[in-house]
């Protein structure tokens, strides 16, 4: 993990996936101007429609979706008000990091969405939540990508079940690779761990569960 600089402790990271109340009405997010917010977290980002109509949905919908045009107006509001917004890839909806695993055209096909996205909507940032299988050279190129497209500045941090940072036991982690490895090759482009804590599989003394 890269050195965190002291001006950008303590964190406050909020994540942002339910963006309508049951009625359709839009969760205002101008309240958290008034916190001592420091990134919100806006998920959740997937990239659908494998092998013939690639696209990509925020939730459920597509982005330009009229629902989402005020959730976007106060996202702007928000980092003008100096709250980092970066976006979330992946969770518990699988597929948006098999494409991402695939072989190179496959790759470059998905990967343009995502950038596209993040170009449009000019996140500072995106949380990969990898809750299916990724293999270790998959999970680089994608980093690696995203540090060579946007730059030194963009933070790029990864959403772990807290097991899969405890141990190297495949069975107490989702995402495929290994952890303790991928910190090791690429620890200084991950600026931190969101680790989840809630997996089921036992704590940190008996991290399977056992």
């Amino acid at each position: 993990m890269a050195p965190i600089p002291s001006s950008q402790t303590p964190r406050l990271i909020l994540y942002h996936q339910t963006h309508h109340t049951p009625s359709g009405d839009h969760v205002p997010l101008l309240p958290l101007l008034k916190t001592p917010l420091t990134h919100l977290i806006l998920a959740a980002i997937h990239l659908n429609g494998h092998p013939t109509t690639p696209h990509l949905t925020l939730n459920d919908h597509d982005p330009s979706h009229p629902r989402n045009e005020t959730l976007f107006a106060e996202l702007r509001a928000l980092k003008r008000g100096g709250i980092k917004v970066l976006g979330m890839l992946g969770g518990a909806a699988l597929g948006s990091f098999k494409v991402l695993d695939g072989e190179e055209r496959e790759f470059e096909r998905y990967y343009k969405l995502l950038y596209d996205f993040i170009r449009s909507e000019q996140l500072d940032g995106l949380d990969l939540d990898v809750e299916e299988k990724m293999s270790l050279p998959g999970v680089i190129r994608l980093i690696d990508r995203l540090r060579s497209d946007f730059g030194g500045g963009f933070i790029i941090t990864l959403a772990p079940v807290a097991t899969a940072l405890a141990t190297r036991d495949p069975r107490a982690n989702l995402s495929g690779f290994d952890y303790a490895d991928l910190e090791s090759e690429r620890g200084r482009e991950i600026a931190w761990y969101n680790a989840q804590f809630y997996c089921g599989w036992g704590d940190v003394r008996t991290p399977t569960g056992r």
